[in-house]
């Protein structure tokens, strides 16, 4: 597609992509998602994604008898890099987060958030191992495997732009 149609829309060659990769035959049997990102509703989401993550440090002792259960039935990925990392769709967690019946604030965030990701996702492809996808995952490791690595992932902008290292180093 890029060869052939090169003065394509931005969108359509990033489809394209996305498409491509969901094609691969030897990915068949792995889980994949990908997505194409609008970069100028990342603010937004950075900032829902912080509304959430301090709803959840406001009301950690009712959050403790629902994260971990939402932990490992959300949308997983695997976590390449050997460090025992929980990457989830953020989509599905705020969805298994609201069905769990957790604080209104929590619920209200968590609205937020999946609002946001509809409007910064603009296509996003995944195929039957990855039921739960909608094309923005998160580190959602527990308090205890993420203090090994929070010193690396304070380093990342969205970590310096959310307070989402804040939740994960308390996270049940």
């Amino acid at each position: 597609k890029f060869r052939d149609t090169p003065d394509d829309t931005s969108l359509n060659l990033a489809k394209s992509f996305v498409d491509g990769m969901l094609a691969v035959p030897e990915y068949a049997t792995e889980k994949i998602t990908q997505s194409v990102i609008d970069p100028l509703q990342l603010p937004n989401l950075e900032t829902k994604v912080t509304a959430l993550a301090n709803a959840m440090l406001n009301d950690q002792t009712a959050m403790a008898g629902i994260i971990p259960g939402v932990r490992s039935a959300a949308q997983s990925y695997s976590d390449s890099s050997g460090l025992n990392r929980h990457y989830r769709d953020l989509y599905d967690v705020c969805l298994r987060i609201e069905a769990a019946s957790p604080p209104a604030a929590v619920a209200t965030a968590c609205v937020d958030v999946r609002a946001a990701i509809t409007q910064a996702v603009l296509y996003e492809g995944h195929n039957a191992n990855s039921p739960g996808s909608h094309g923005v995952s998160i580190d959602f490791s527990n308090s205890t495997e993420f203090s090994t690595l929070s010193t690396n992932y304070a380093k990342l902008r969205f970590a310096q732009d959310t307070t989402w290292d804040s939740w994960l180093t308390v996270a049940p």
